[in-house]
């Protein structure tokens, strides 16, 4: 059976903040729950991520969406 020869396509440029990463809160304390709603409040927890585009906590509709 013949191979075939694969082409890997270029890397792609490192992400980075259009601020350049100064509107990044310092406490990354805070945190996003995304829950299962069809679970008690003590184990519905599917993903945790950093509150990083408010620095009272909070995270942009589509990253969580995406997630």
């Amino acid at each position: 059976m013949p191979f075939e020869s694969l082409q890997a396509r270029s890397k792609y440029d490192t992400p980075s903040h259009k601020d350049g990463g100064q509107g990044v809160p310092a406490d990354l304390n805070y945190k996003v729950y995304l829950r299962h709603p069809g679970y008690s409040d003590t184990g519905n927890i599917l993903l945790a991520l950093p509150a990083l585009d408010h620095s009272q906590g909070g995270i942009h509709h589509e990253t969580a969406r995406i997630a």
